[in-house]
């Protein structure tokens, strides 16, 4: 018999011990009130773990099908990966997450462009090489390096300077620098040159192998800027766009993540 106490009250009513009716009632009520205490311990006894198919959080009787490593949280009883949803400029579509970013009207869908168009929009790509078609979609791309004039909708050379400035920069033996806000361009290997930094005129340039100046300082590896490199990074590593030897990131993106108390991010690659 389960080791329990079960308290009566009677309140506002005075019993009569020599009334034989009230002793039966009050043992009968005693007795209800047992087997209803009784019902209750034997539900709780007999609670069973629903964790099928769960990675985490609650079993269903008060206990934890299980817990997320660190950098996961548990959402619908599975450990996903932190994760900061990007609804920037969307109407609807995925949000990178898992999620969505909106829904549409029953009589519209989500475009490639995340905007909720009208069904059966026809697109007007007639004589178009790129850009918009009218229904939320595109009537093409273009290669790097080429934008789409949004004028003509055909694909033209992309002069912007974007991060590119007066002082340029060398892609492979390429000089680039920005010029009146616009982006130039220079094949050094068509004059025999090299492309590098010039202490002289501090600035990148087409320059002769032994005037070219190793840019190295706060470097411990990657390009030089005169087709040489500042260092090697040791077995494992890899070098960063700033030129810096450190772990590979892996899965773990600029967004971050955490691990214990520390927050581990990428940057530079």
């Amino acid at each position: 018999m389960p080791d329990f106490v079960v308290d009566v009250m009677f309140e506002g009513r005075e019993i009569d011990s020599s009334s034989q009716d009230t002793v039966i009632e009050t043992e009968e009520t005693n007795q209800d009130m047992f087997e209803n205490a009784l019902d209750m311990q034997t539900d709780e006894e007999t609670c069973v773990p629903r964790c099928e198919g769960l990675e985490c959080g609650p079993d269903g009787c008060g206990g934890i099908c299980g817990f997320c490593p660190y950098g996961r949280f548990c959402k619908g009883g599975v450990c996903i990966e932190y994760c900061v949803p990007d609804c920037t400029g969307k109407e609807c579509g995925d949000d990178g997450c898992n999620g969505e970013c909106g829904t549409c009207d029953d009589n519209e869908y989500c475009a490639p462009n995340f905007t909720c168009v009208l069904k059966g929009c026809e697109p007007q790509c007639s004589g178009k090489e790129c850009g918009p078609d009218g229904c939320g979609g595109f009537c093409g791309s273009c290669k790097e390096g080429y934008v789409c004039d949004p004028q003509k909708f055909v694909c033209i050379v992309d002069t912007s300077c974007h991060d590119v400035t007066a002082t340029g920069r060398c892609v492979g033996n390429e000089l680039q620098w920005c010029e009146n806000e616009v982006l130039k361009k220079k094949d050094c290997t068509l004059e025999g040159l090299l492309c590098g930094y010039s202490d002289l005129a501090k600035k990148y340039m087409c320059l002769k192998p032994e005037q070219c100046t190793p840019q190295c300082a706060g470097k411990e590896c990657g390009p030089d800027g005169c087709n040489g490199v500042c260092g090697q990074c040791g077995e494992g590593l890899v070098c960063s766009d700033y030129g810096k030897c450190g772990e590979p990131c892996g899965t773990i993106t600029d967004s971050g993540t955490c691990q214990g108390e520390m927050l581990v991010f990428c940057h530079g690659g």
